[in-house]
């Protein structure tokens, strides 16, 4: 056992003995056994302990019992106590769940507090086994079936490579004392039915069930390491674009079971498969359907689909600019300066104005553009509506919303970075020219 565990550490590149480890002790048989073997092996470790306030005594027994093994291998402690059953209704989710996130928070907290490395747990292979059913059932792609990792960001999983009864045979060998949990033997916990409800039936069919169970999930992390890279070189083909996303519809819909990849692509952002689905319906539909993951929205645009984070998309208030403003820095940048027109050379760049300065009225107003907007468009006699324009120029659904106008007296003198209005334009007659620049 202590040989495996040395080489699985050092296979995975886990940690060595200069590393400094929070190992996560529960006082079950795992826990126990982990801290044993980083003990016999010199890591350099120290032990943090949940008291979930779930099982009563027990529960405090535990948190007795934890304390004393951290003063016997002579390692620092850190302990803690959760209102679990508050935080759970608080959040509405299950016990485990909260369980979960409040463990792994606080274990966080401490590794920064105290400038350790890493965090260790003691799952194990039949961990990783019962994970694979409880992603089966819930339902999953193929990296859901590939179960935990050893290493996970901070999170790592030494003992990932034991089976269960492997660690129960070592903890007895070397007499090493540790707790019971009752409620492991309860099937109304998924995890507890699956075990000895749904594995213990696979065993009698296939006593190897076990060894064969760790052979498929390898084969599945294999084939999901090459699905990997070619979802990889799909997206440099067809995600455009860093916090907001394009895709371009015509390629999306030549691919392979575009809905299954589409998934693939924006679940990091929230969306779900059936939301894959639903969107791969709308693309041959009229543009401006949304849809909207907790973090993002995605829009059906002619030839793209536009997607943008949440918080970047709305209504600003209007701001006004006083006259003799140098710049200003929201809702967007822009500096304002007041030259002569005499030798003045005007830019023929989209994000710099030259306005006439005796034409504007102050204060400036700088608010989003709105639908019924309209403007005189340079060299036009006539005016025009900003919808129009920018149907014209071809212009995103999503970056429509982040068109800003800057008005004179109620009079648009500027669509900024796009166009300025005829009736705001510099003449022979001008003096003094306001020269506006988006930064």
């Amino acid at each position: 056992m202590e040989k495996q565990f040395n080489r699985f550490v050092s296979a995975n590149s886990l940690f060595d003995k200069n590393s400094r480890l929070l190992a996560t002790v529960s006082g079950g048989v795992d826990s126990v056994v982990l801290v044993a073997l980083l003990k016999k092996a010199g890591f350099n470790f120290s032990i943090a302990h949940c008291n979930f306030q779930l099982r009563g005594d027990d529960a405090d027994a535990d948190a007795v019992f934890v304390r004393s093994l951290a003063e016997n291998y002579e390692v620092p402690f850190f302990t803690i106590k959760f209102d679990t059953e508050a935080h759970a209704k608080k959040q509405k989710i299950s016990l485990q769940m909260a369980a979960r996130e409040l463990r792994y928070t606080w274990f966080e907290e401490v590794r920064m507090e105290k400038g350790l490395e890493s965090i260790l747990t003691a799952h194990h292979a039949d961990d990783n086994i019962e994970t694979f059913f409880l992603n089966l059932v819930r339902g999953t792609g193929i990296r859901g079936l590939t179960g935990m990792e050893a290493r996970q960001g901070k999170v790592l999983r030494p003992l990932l490579y034991a089976k269960k009864e492997e660690i129960i045979t070592y903890a007895k060998q070397e007499n090493l004392m540790y707790r019971e949990d009752q409620s492991n033997s309860s099937v109304k916990y998924e995890r507890n039915f699956i075990r000895h409800n749904i594995i213990t039936q696979f065993k009698e069919l296939n006593p190897s069930f076990g060894n064969t169970m760790v052979e498929t999930m390898e084969n599945l992390r294999v084939a999901e390491g090459a699905y990997g890279d070619y979802l990889d070189t799909l997206k440099s083909g067809l995600l455009e674009g860093d916090e907001s996303i394009k895709i371009e519809i015509e390629k999306l819909r030549a691919l392979p079971h575009p809905d299954r990849l589409l998934f693939e692509l924006i679940s990091p952002l929230g969306f779900t498969a059936s939301a894959a689905k639903d969107i791969v319906k709308a693309l041959g539909g009229a543009s401006g359907k949304q849809f909207l993951s907790n973090s993002h929205r995605l829009v059906k645009d002619r030839d793209y689909l536009l997607i943008d984070p949440i918080d970047q998309v709305g209504y600003v208030e209007p701001i006004t600019i006083a006259a003799g403003t140098a710049n200003i820095t929201q809702p967007i940048s822009l500096s304002f300066q007041l030259k002569s027109s005499q030798g003045l050379v005007i830019p023929r760049v989209d994000d710099i104005a030259c306005l006439d300065n005796s034409k504007l009225k102050y204060p400036l107003r700088l608010r989003n553009w709105a639908h019924g907007d309209f403007m005189y468009p340079l060299g036009m006699n006539g005016r025009k509506k900003l919808s129009d324009i920018f149907i014209d120029k071809k212009i995103p659904l999503n970056e429509k919303e982040n068109i800003f106008v800057l008005e004179s007296d109620g009079a648009i003198a500027w669509v900024v970075g796009y166009k300025i209005d005829d009736r705001f334009k510099i003449t022979d007659d001008t003096r003094d020219v306001c020269v506006i620049e988006q930064c």
